[in-house]
């Protein structure tokens, strides 16, 4: 285990890896996992908090209980020992992540929460503008 500090090199060096793993005990969201999955790693990461909306356990990576250090272990011995299964779990796990956990999806979430809000409140939203018109007039 090596504590890096602060690096702008992440992608680099997940790409490195041979999987990823997260023993968390607390996990808001698990953006890590999110990094992870998008470079094709396969996961395994404990069952805790947000972390199995993003990690389908046996899909796009595999989940073990919190506390379980032999379980973990499991997991990533048979992620080690099966080449075919992890690189499948990795494959799915950068399909879930791009259009799941991107930009535009984000954006595409914080929109629909606002919309959602301001409905309830009874607030319309104005229309969208019309694009602007290209070319030469007629």
């Amino acid at each position: 285990m090596i504590f890096a500090g602060l690096r702008r090199d992440v992608p680099d060096l997940l790409r490195l890896m041979d999987l990823f793993a997260l023993a968390s005990l607390n996990e808001g969201m698990g953006r890590v996992l999110v990094e992870a999955m998008i470079c094709r790693l396969p996961v395994v990461a404990t069952r805790v908090s947000g972390i199995p909306d993003v990690v389908e356990s046996g899909i796009t990576g595999l989940l073990v209980e919190p506390r379980a250090p032999e379980k973990m272990a499991e997991a990533i011995t048979a992620l080690l020992g099966n080449r075919a299964a992890a690189r499948a779990l990795g494959e799915a796990g950068f399909r879930k992540a791009v259009p799941g956990f991107g930009v535009e999806a984000m954006v595409a979430r914080i929109e629909a929460l606002y919309a959602r809000v301001l409905q309830e409140k009874g607030i319309a939203l104005a229309p969208e503008p019309e694009p602007p018109r290209v070319g030469l007039p007629r």
